[in-house]
């Protein structure tokens, strides 16, 4: 089982991959699972908290490996 698990990408300042949740959501409702169409990929992240935590702590640097 765990040689079948997939890891997942996620992006280290903690942005949120909006092009991969359109296509997510795209996906539910051509399931019949999202009939809403109120409902966007856009109007449901904020990434103001993103920026500002970026602007306080700076972008995320990879450690140097030795």
């Amino acid at each position: 089982m765990f040689r079948r698990i997939i890891p997942s990408a996620v992006n280290p300042n903690g942005e949120v991959n909006i092009a991969g949740l359109r296509r997510d959501l795209a996906f539910f409702r051509e399931l019949g699972l999202i009939e809403s169409k109120d409902v966007s990929a856009d109007g449901v992240v904020d990434g103001s908290f993103v920026k500002a935590a970026v602007t306080q702590l700076g972008p995320y640097k990879a450690a140097i490996s030795r």
